[in-house]
């Protein structure tokens, strides 16, 4: 929270040309700030001064003050000013020895819907009634309003409130001032102007007339109601109880219906949901995990460790339930599979690497007609006496066992090791080169490789595709939703 002086700024004058805006305070981030604005003259002869802001974005000025005559000696002081994030207050004088100092505090805006701060302006010149400001629906608004005469011509203005709809729920009744007389470079300030929920100000002025209409203040987006409405801190030695009878032998909150909290909520012990302990007070938690119907947490869990890999996880965003199949202690995980469609060889380096003492070599599998790509910017160190070597492979071998390539009745169910659908859009690109959906060679005449309606695969450049085995391999004359064991696909989308 900032408070005090926020701002100040002696505006040099050039002898070259015009005086020229200089910015005294800028709004801070997710706060409001309220203040004045204290001009002082100490120089010898009379200064013109301007207090203006520009919204955040804009580059057009608009005006509290406009050329105010400030004498020797004279100190003037504006009204509370409310700037909220990104607003600028500039200032500008016609004299070197002019100061302005910008004193008031901040407070924290972030909860708020709309931001506090100066609202809106605009300039009327006619007798037609305008819509200067509405109060949001979910709003109160506590504003001030300036009206600055930046014409050639006195002027006059009318302002009022309309209780609801814009400027079709205006009538007469509801003026607040009639014909307020502003002289040339003259200011009307009027603080405290308190509008309800879609509450409205209406202004207009003289024809032929530069009036300068701002609304700035601050917003309260607190619910009605008939309750207490508490900003401080407050105390309560016994129980309380909303929407319900506390039971004070029991809770001293005792709550009926809904609560939202926005901040955090710091719990020293047990949180019980429906009788059961949901969260203990070292952290602990009960989400009630079954396998195969049974219990496997009858008490709180901290941590859930799933022993091996190629475990895959699956969302049910509808049961909000999430479903894990264990696929054994294999050596092939996420990073080597499209989920379990296709088996990928990497090759390409998109990170810095090098190869060095103790391994001495690595290794890429690759294919003949796919490529090793190491990205621009990127660097490969080999060192004296040690190898990077790039084979050519035709199959995926890397599997464990020979178990992990089927779909085998076990004790639990059918594993699921290996696929030959593609129910979801899939891209080899950058370091996914070579790719394999293992289709045995005895089965080749007898299941294709789907690609599901409204799903892609999208194999790019380098990139290959292997379905099938080379040896019973066919390419059809069309390509539809089904790859139909062809032995290899390139720089394609199907």
């Amino acid at each position: 929270m900032a408070f005090g002086v926020l701002g100040s700024i002696i505006p040099q004058v050039s002898l070259q040309g015009p005086p020229q805006k200089e910015i005294l305070f800028v709004g801070i981030q997710s706060s409001l700030t309220v203040g004045k604005v204290s001009i002082c003259n100490h120089s010898n002869d009379p200064a013109r001064v301007q207090l203006g802001y520009y919204l955040e974005g804009d580059t057009t000025p608009n005006y509290f003050e406009f050329n105010r005559t400030i004498r020797y000696g004279e100190t003037y002081e504006t009204k509370d000013i409310h700037v909220g994030e990104g607003q600028r207050l500039f200032v500008l004088s016609d004299q070197n020895k002019t100061s302005f100092i910008f004193n008031g505090e901040s407070v924290t805006d972030v909860a708020n819907i709309v931001r506090s701060g100066i609202f809106t302006g605009l300039i009327s010149s006619d007798k037609f009634n305008k819509l200067l400001y509405q109060s949001p629906l979910d709003a109160k608004s506590d504003v001030t309003l300036s009206i600055v005469n930046l014409g050639t011509l006195s002027s006059k203005a009318k302002i009022g409130i309309s209780s609801s709809g814009g400027i079709s729920g205006f009538s007469t009744s509801n003026y607040l001032e009639y014909d307020i007389d502003l002289s040339v470079d003259d200011t009307y300030v009027r603080p405290n102007i308190k509008l309800g929920r879609d509450q409205s100000i209406v202004c207009s002025s003289d024809f032929g007339s530069t009036l300068s209409f701002t609304v700035h203040g601050k917003l309260d987006y607190t619910e009605e109601t008939n309750d207490v409405d508490v900003v401080g801190d407050i105390r309560v030695g016994g129980s309380i109880g909303i929407g319900t009878t506390a039971k004070s032998s029991l809770y001293k909150l005792d709550v009926l219906g809904d609560s939202l909290f926005t901040g955090d909520l710091n719990l020293s012990n047990n949180l019980i949901v429906g009788g059961f302990p949901a969260i203990n007070e070292t952290g602990g938690f009960n989400i009630g995990i079954t396998s195969n119907t049974t219990d496997v947490t009858p008490g709180n869990v901290k941590a859930i460790n799933f022993i091996g890999v190629g475990n895959t996880f699956f969302y049910d965003s509808v049961e909000q339930r999430l479903d894990i199949k264990i696929s054994g202690d294999g050596t092939i995980t996420d990073d080597d599979a499209l989920r379990n469609v296709a088996f990928l060889h990497y090759g390409g380096f998109g990170s810095d690497d090098s190869i060095r003492f103790p391994q001495k070599f690595h290794e890429i599998f690759s294919h003949e007609d796919a490529a090793v790509d190491i990205e621009d910017g990127i660097n490969v160190d080999i060192d004296e006496d040690c190898l990077l070597v790039i084979t050519d492979k035709n199959t995926f071998d890397t599997f464990s066992t020979e178990i992990e390539k089927t779909n085998f009745l076990s004790a639990t169910g059918f594993r699921d090791n290996i696929r030959c659908v593609f129910d979801f859009d899939a891209v080899l690109n950058a370091e996914k080169k070579v790719g394999y959906v293992m289709i045995p060679d005895e089965y080749a005449n007898e299941i294709d490789c789907d690609i599901e309606p409204g799903n892609t695969v999208s194999i790019g450049d380098m990139c290959v595709l292997i379905i099938g085995s080379k040896s019973l391999s066919k390419i059809p004359e069309e390509i539809n939703n089904d790859l139909l064991n062809p032995y290899f696909l390139s720089g394609a989308t199907y």
